[in-house]
């Protein structure tokens, strides 16, 4: 599939926030329309009732299912894909170090009420780096260290056409995955495969012996 915008922005375009924002709500839902199913994009996201107000993620996809208890009376909103975009930086503003902080912060607070892996997406202006967060035996305790991190980088073997998963045994990857720029070859196959696969369903982990 394409993604909705194939011309390249001139480079001041990615500065603005909203603007790396819209592209970005647009770009994922014709990716869920063509995955088919139903799916839900909710802005500014937040983990808990109790995190109004500083922990919101700018875009939540969640797939909308039959609640399995309630035989077809009542729907479950599953989340899928945790967003956050920033404009391009002047010097001294976001990092990715920041942004997967951010991010990883808000699947740890989640975790209690949804303990599935989730897919994660940071944006920095034209940059674009995927994770997966997982509690499983894969991953470590703590919520924010970059060398004890939940966050597994997600890359594409593009070659191969297939997922490449930038992880070691000491889980201290998570800033150090590739990141993409929009019009990539690549960010199409990736976030055809995240939609192919939530929840990580019928994905194998990223070494033998592991669990999502």
């Amino acid at each position: 599939m394409a993604l909705p915008y194939q011309t390249p922005f001139v480079d001041g375009f990615w500065n603005r926030e909203w603007r790396v924002n819209g592209v970005w709500n647009d770009t994922l839902r014709e990716v869920a329309r063509a995955a088919g199913g139903q799916w839900q994009i909710s802005p500014e996201a937040y983990p808990n009732p109790g995190d109004t107000q500083g922990l919101m993620a700018d875009l939540l996809v969640q797939q909308i299912v039959p609640d399995p208890l309630l035989a077809g009376r009542s729907n479950l909103s599953v989340p899928i894909v945790l967003y956050e975009g920033k404009g391009r930086p002047a010097i001294g503003g976001a990092d990715w170090v920041a942004v997967r902080e951010q991010l990883e912060l808000w699947c740890y607070r989640q975790h209690a009420n949804n303990p599935d892996p989730i897919w994660v997406i940071g944006v920095i202006g034209n940059g674009i780096k995927f994770w997966m967060y997982s509690s499983r035996s894969i991953q470590y305790d703590h919520p924010v260290n970059p060398t004890n991190s939940c966050l597994v980088p997600f890359e594409w073997n593009l070659a191969g056409g297939a997922p490449a998963w930038n992880w070691n045994a000491l889980g201290n990857t998570a800033d150090t995955g590739a990141s993409y720029g929009y019009a990539r070859a690549e960010i199409a196959l990736m976030l055809q495969f995240i939609f192919a696969h939530p929840l990580a369903a019928g994905m194998a982990p990223p070494a033998a012996g592991l669990a999502w």
